[in-house]
């Protein structure tokens, strides 16, 4: 194996291949200095110049094949989930509907306006979708109707709850009848919510 010294090696001096120390053979590209791989023996310095590995168009072909095989997988994924209405159990444990796809009831836990069900949802996963069932509704002098009401949902404002979360729906707006078969009224934010990621 042949040496130089580290530092400004003269324009003549070679570099060593290891793969052609075995053969003795010598390659002609000069030593650069300073170089960071020259080692020092006593008061001699060695310039090795390690093999590089090689990398065969093969092994390149199978990286990116693999690379847009897991590109696609998780595309595909992510345009087949199906969204949720609102964050999971987003009113504790007496709630329900939150947090799972087209809920057939919805239940903030509380009052029983705060209930819906029989809820039948229509266009579930496009940006906004609409539901018809049935509520308990307010007499005008206090109370609620011995019966129940018709009301209409609409879900909509796909986002995500939670980081890395499944798609979500946002925000809900609901109307109610003014009684028993009467007409709906207008529209407004169920619960008076801003979101339905997070408890008011």
């Amino acid at each position: 194996m042949r040496a130089s010294t580290c530092g400004v090696a003269p324009a003549t001096s070679s570099v060593v291949s290891m793969e052609a120390a075995d053969t003795g053979a010598t390659s002609d590209i000069p030593a650069r200095s300073p170089n960071p791989r020259c080692t020092r023996a006593g008061s001699a310095s060695v310039v090795l110049a390690y093999p590089k590995v090689a990398v065969t168009r093969g092994r390149l072909s199978v990286f990116f094949a693999a690379l847009v095989l897991v590109v696609a997988v998780t595309g595909a994924d992510a345009r087949t989930s199906v969204p949720v209405l609102g964050k999971w159990k987003l009113t504790g444990r007496y709630g329900a509907g939150w947090g799972t796809a087209h809920p057939p009831k919805i239940d903030n836990g509380g009052v029983p306006s705060g209930k819906a069900w029989g809820l039948h949802w229509t266009n579930w996963g496009a940006g906004a979708t609409t539901a018809h069932g049935f509520t308990w509704l307010y007499r005008p002098n206090g109370g609620y109707y011995a019966k129940p009401g018709a009301i209409d949902l609409r879900a909509y404002r796909l986002g995500q709850c939670r980081a890395g979360g499944p798609p979500a729906y946002t925000r809900l707006a609901a109307r109610v009848a003014t009684r028993p078969g009467g007409a709906l009224g207008h529209w407004f934010a169920w619960g008076g919510w801003r979101t339905l990621c997070r408890w008011p």
